[in-house]
């Protein structure tokens, strides 16, 4: 009998920043431990796109193009490709969730939102929640709605520990040291 079953391709915006996207694809991966062949995991359509215009130099220093349009394109390629729905593995650019959800007739899985609805359940009502993110998330408010729906509120790093370009995520991992326990820090 032939077990393979027919799963519609996800469409990745990716390349903003590159590890996000592979990460992403490795979680996707690691999500069905029982597949027994490569026909078991979730096919994916990635455009990977590091030329995507600077999020940050849009919205904190408030000089560049527009990344829109460039990704409002990719939702439409991906689309074109076949993608049953779209998925984005960066936090700053789902600023620009709207104009991605309006380039296409496919749901965009919105992993701000998802995040939200993910740790609802998972915390106290009034409960702070961690986030790692570039600074924009912070001066964009962007979880701060998705949160509230929730009765939470958002606990960003706080500058001190940001490294000289500003972005805690940017920070070099030491060899033998930790990162997660060290940007735990800058929560506090």
């Amino acid at each position: 009998m032939d077990r393979r079953v027919t799963r519609k391709p996800i469409g990745i915006l990716g390349g903003m920043g590159p590890e996000a996207t592979i990460l992403l694809q490795q979680k996707l991966m690691a999500a069905l431990p029982n597949a027994k062949g490569d026909e078991d995991h979730i096919p994916l359509l990635i455009d990977m796109n590091p030329q995507v215009p600077s999020r940050i130099d849009h919205l904190i220093n408030g000089k560049g193009a527009d990344p829109a349009p460039v990704l409002s394109e990719m939702a439409r390629r991906l689309e074109g490709a076949g993608a049953a729905a779209l998925a984005m593995p960066c936090n700053t650019a789902h600023h620009y969730a709207g104009a991605i959800k309006d380039a296409v007739g496919i749901p965009f899985l919105n992993m701000v939102d998802l995040s939200a609805a993910y740790v609802a359940g998972r915390k106290d009502a009034g409960a702070f929640v961690g986030i790692l993110a570039s600074p924009a998330v912070r001066l964009t408010h962007l979880f701060d709605k998705a949160l509230a729906a929730y009765d939470k509120k958002n606990a960003l790093a706080k500058r001190r520990r940001q490294n000289a370009q500003g972005d805690p995520t940017h920070q070099k991992r030491r060899p033998n040291g930790n990162f997660c326990t060290d940007i735990a820090g800058s929560f506090r």
